[in-house]
């Protein structure tokens, strides 16, 4: 072989690996589109939008602002739209897909190669990592973020250098400030490095541990002091949702038991593809091969797993199964370095067999879509758009202005914040503590478009309280989603328009 092609073998993996994940990309992007309409961006998406509008803020009543953060920046990027919102959340599987392939190939370094292709194909048998992570919210984004920190942590705990340490606390306080869930993975990481002996004693001797605590703590600074100043607002949300839940929703031990039966429950297709591999797919007499961290991710796995089943338990909350979401992405990783290698195509196979599938979801996904608007889904079949758009235009020709702020029920106030071409700021519920943003007074003085569900009397009294000794106009609306033929629910809102005063007063248009 030329010193020439010597060469160029590293370049060849790198271009390999980019058109792997190329294609997870595309295929991430396929599924994103093809299992929800066109254009629909759920309401936990549209939230984090009206959130990332409002600037650079430490945190917010209900999260931590990473997310907003991270949001605001892809703005920058991209326009801020439905297929901006797609290509962020294909993004974000991307970079779990290639977080899990590290940990994997860190675990076999010898078989680098055909271990990282395996554990893709695993990866995608994972319904948290696929099906269930097309919704950008603070549970998905933790898809990308909990791989990420279990990386750095496992490269701290091989070679525990100072480096090593600031990048893992970094990547820790990411975690945390996209969801304060992942101090349980924080946990983990404590559990998993006095189980690592003898890497745990080279490891607490060594500066790591220490820079990690540094990076950790003057990354989590800024929203520290914010927590501070308003009372630790976001920190007792998971509390106060499980103490507000539905009647009808499981609550303490019981929503624990469910909770620890359901969550490991969705990680069975990936079971079962590794049982069916281990036993028809394997190279005869291929030794059984260990990932080398095999115990720590174990550690990391179960940790979050139990203490989220205790926390239930303990705090009264209804815990449900998408918490789960980020504990056990890094199995795969596990799996493909037990398995070994496969019979010669068969890999291949597989894979081919995976994009055939993707391909048969993208044409029949739509029509799931399509009956889930029919039979009036919660969120998928409300025409938010179409009444932030419509609110849009009223107000221009009412006032002559952009709108600047709209408020009222929190899933019609984050929609207009997307779906609005003035991309106003979101005043939800008429909330100050929900958006510290926005002053009472000022919204008065300049106007404001008041979204309410036509039946929601409170969300309506509170638009006109507001609103009192100025002109006020209000118009109800009655619109309906259709898709592929299928109409959804007629869904009645009231558009109310509080205008400034220089404004003049023009009747609704007769819908």
């Amino acid at each position: 072989m030329s010193i020439a092609a010597t060469a160029d073998r590293p370049m060849l993996k790198h271009v390999g690996t980019v058109a792997v994940l190329a294609a997870v990309f595309a295929g991430a992007l396929v599924l994103t589109l093809a299992l929800r309409p066109w254009g629909f961006v759920h309401h936990d998406t549209s939230e984090v939008v009206m959130w990332a509008q409002s600037g650079w803020v430490a945190g917010f009543w209900k999260h931590p602002p990473f997310l907003p953060w991270l949001t605001r920046l892809w703005s920058g990027v991209m326009p801020m739209g439905p297929l901006s919102l797609s290509l962020l959340t294909a993004l974000n599987m991307t970079m779990c897909a290639a977080a899990v392939q590290q940990i994997a190939a860190l675990g076999d370094p010898e078989r680098r190669g055909a271990t990282r292709g395996l554990t893709l194909l695993l990866l995608a048998c994972l319904p948290y990592a696929t099906f269930m992570a097309i919704k950008l919210n603070h549970n998905t984004i933790l898809i990308s973020l909990w791989p990420l920190t279990t990386l750095a942590f496992l490269r701290a705990l091989d070679k525990p250098t100072a480096l090593r340490g600031i990048l893992f606390g970094i990547a820790a306080a990411a975690a945390v400030l996209a969801k304060y869930y992942s101090l349980l993975l924080l946990a983990g990481c404590v559990a998993a490095s006095v189980a690592s002996m003898p890497r745990a004693w080279r490891f607490y001797r060594s500066a790591a541990p220490y820079m990690t605590i540094v990076a950790f703590v003057v990354a989590l600074a800024p929203h520290l002091l914010w927590l501070m100043e308003n009372q630790g607002s976001s920190a007792k949300f998971p509390f106060v949702v499980g103490a507000n839940a539905l009647a009808s929703e499981a609550r303490g031990p019981l929503a624990a038991l469910k909770f620890a039966l359901l969550a490991p429950a969705v990680v069975l297709p990936l079971l079962i593809l590794f049982g069916l591999l281990w036993r028809h797919a394997r190279v005869e007499g291929e030794p059984t091969r260990v990932h080398r961290f095999e115990r720590e991710v174990l550690v990391l796995t179960l940790v979050p797993y139990v203490l989220t089943a205790l926390f239930i338990a303990a705090f009264n909350m209804h815990g449900p199964v998408v918490w789960a979401i980020p504990v056990f992405l890094c199995l795969p990783a596990l799996a493909a370095v037990r398995l070994g290698r496969l019979r010669a195509g068969m890999l291949g196979r597989l894979i081919a067999g995976c994009g055939i599938v993707i391909a048969i979801i993208t044409v029949i996904g739509p029509f799931g879509v399509r009956t889930a608007i029919s039979r009036g889904v919660d969120g998928i079949s409300d025409p938010r758009q179409d009444i932030a758009i419509t609110a849009t235009g009223l107000w221009r020709a009412a006032t002559g202005m952009p709108l600047r702020l709209v408020g009222g029920d929190s899933r019609l106030t984050s929609a207009a914040t997307l779906f609005s071409p003035d991309r106003p700021q979101g005043w939800p519920a008429f909330d100050h503590h929900l958006a510290p943003w926005v002053s009472a007074t000022t919204a008065t003085r300049d106007g404001f478009v008041g979204l309410c569900r036509s039946n929601d009397a409170a969300c309506l009294a509170q638009a006109e309280r507001l609103g009192a000794g100025q002109t006020i106009i209000r118009c109800p609306l009655k619109r309906q989603v259709s898709y592929l033929g299928a109409v959804g629910p007629v869904f009645k809102a009231d558009v109310i328009m509080v205008l400034p005063v220089s404004a003049r007063a023009v009747p609704c248009p007769v819908e």
